[in-house]
């Protein structure tokens, strides 16, 4: 897969991602390629219609999307959007391991959500020993964040695991998955949809 360059002073991969892709990459690879071709975790968002249009679609400048009308391509369905999320490191401080969500274009994931802060949420990345489990943490976010149904202190660091559920600002959905979950998913359309369309 092509990674999208830096337009605009942020890297257009931080936006939330067209699922069509991955979907093609999984057709044609089996469950072990797939987890190497993508090892890390994504954030699969149930369908919603708060994002922001205004930063999803926007002009590109210059380099091979020299006038390009969208920042990555999407699909709008009735009845809302659902996007796919990497969940890697890409604009933030690389000394820090911590990979930052908020709705600020200088963070690694950024959500452009109204009800999402500059700086809504960290992922704790495993480490060996000391962390063997990914973990959230709030930062300190004006509308909160969940997992699943637990309300998240801020700056306190949660373990997440595989399908579990985050809800940012109290009403944007996202699964966390594994690359090898995200992989039956994208091969079973009836499955994602019991996810995407709650």
């Amino acid at each position: 897969m092509t990674q999208p360059s830096a337009v605009a002073g942020f890297k257009r991969e931080a936006l939330p991602q067209d699922i069509e892709p991955y979907r093609q990459e999984a057709a044609k690879n089996d469950q072990t390629s797939f987890e190497k071709l993508v090892p890390y975790p994504f954030l699969l968002y149930v369908r919603s219609k708060l994002w922001d249009k205004s930063l999803l679609v926007a002009r590109g400048h210059g380099g091979d999307d020299a006038g390009a009308t969208r920042m990555v391509r999407y699909e709008f369905y009735e009845g809302g959007y659902t996007f796919l999320h990497p969940v890697r490191k890409r604009q933030t401080n690389p000394g820090d391991a911590a990979i930052i969500l908020g709705r600020s274009t200088s963070q690694d994931l950024i959500v452009p959500v109204p009800s999402i802060s500059n700086s809504h949420l960290a992922f704790l990345p495993p480490t060996a020993g000391a962390r063997p489990l990914w973990h959230v943490k709030d930062n300190g976010s004006s509308n909160g964040s969940w997992l699943n149904d637990t309300k998240l202190e801020p700056l306190k660091p949660y373990p997440i695991q595989d399908n579990e559920y985050l809800r940012l600002g109290g009403n944007l959905i996202a699964w966390f998955l594994y690359p090898g979950h995200l992989w039956f998913l994208l091969n079973n359309d009836d499955e994602l949809k019991k996810l995407t369309d709650v």
